[in-house]
């Protein structure tokens, strides 16, 4: 994977894929604790409250480095592998945004590793098509600014205004 500069690409997309995973860790922590309090209620009825809670702890007790340390692991490799879907989309929004303002800003380029690489080829077509059509606007701006002033705006005391009206109802 590519060293990339952020670790945190885009809070919206995977802050909820860790709340995710917080959420579905502390469902898998409570619902082993029950099942380790319910089944040794059920095996051992008769003990009191603190009986139960002091072979719960021996129980539960080598378990729990495991499982807090758990919690960070999956959440930065989450974050990590989301960085391969998130990033793509967070460099396209920027080059859609170069693109308004500068068509002829560099073509669209993703990390080797990234997800959806075959976001590239239309956009980058998509670019080129805006750069000709910038080219083909300016060549006719350019066109424009050349003729005289009476071939561009007709004079209004030469033409009838109701030319276009008369030429219109007569092809009907």
């Amino acid at each position: 994977m590519a060293l990339r500069e952020r670790f945190w690409i885009d809070s919206s997309v995977q802050g909820v894929l860790v709340g995710r995973i917080v959420l579905y860790w502390f469902v898998a922590v409570l619902y082993l604790l029950l099942s380790c309090v319910c089944s040794q209620y059920y095996a051992n009825p008769t003990w009191s409250f603190s009986e139960h809670t002091t072979s719960l702890i021996d129980q539960v007790w080598p378990w729990v480095p495991s499982v807090v340390l758990f919690l960070p692991l999956v959440a930065c490799d989450l974050i990590r592998v989301s960085n391969l879907f998130v990033g793509p989309i967070y460099r396209l929004r920027l080059h859609l945004g170069k693109l308004l303002k500068t068509p002829d800003c560099r073509p669209l380029t993703f990390r080797d590793d990234d997800y959806w690489q075959d976001l590239i080829e239309p956009v980058n077509a998509l670019q080129l098509e805006i750069m000709k059509l910038h080219l083909r606007v300016a060549e006719l701006d350019e066109e424009l600014r050349m003729k005289p002033v009476q071939e561009i705006v007709p004079d209004p005391l030469l033409t009838d205004p109701l030319e276009p009206a008369l030429a219109s109802s007569s092809a009907e």
